[in-house]
């Protein structure tokens, strides 16, 4: 996993489903995630519909949201970013072009969302 190549002190939690993630993260009530990461493209609920549920969890409020997708939808970027996502990633070809993408935001470097 890129993440832990990048720091092995960063904790990531993984879920297969939007329903799971919202259903980890409201049975974890203590657990806030400084980081979201989110599909667009995911089975039972897309990515879009578990961003605008997230957002609108208090305890959430400071964390960062970035949906990926292996492709620019147009549509997908502008709802992502009407939902207030911090960053909309487009999945590289290459692992080493995510390992930087990565790398850039847990460095806390400015991000540009249209890239």
């Amino acid at each position: 996993m890129c993440v832990r190549e990048i720091n092995k002190s960063i904790q990531c939690l993984t879920c297969n489903t939007g329903v799971d993630a919202i259903s980890m993260l409201e049975s974890e009530l203590s657990y806030i995630p400084e980081y979201i990461f989110i599909d667009v493209n995911m089975p039972k609920m897309n990515g879009i519909t578990c961003l605008g549920i997230l957002k609108n969890v208090e305890r959430l409020k400071n964390s960062k949201f970035f949906m990926y997708s292996t492709s620019a939808d147009r549509s997908a970027l502008e709802d992502s970013r009407k939902l207030g996502a911090n960053d909309f990633i487009i999945k590289p070809v290459r692992k080493a072009e995510l390992k930087g993408r990565l790398s850039r935001i847990f460095s806390n470097a400015t991000m540009d969302y249209t890239k």
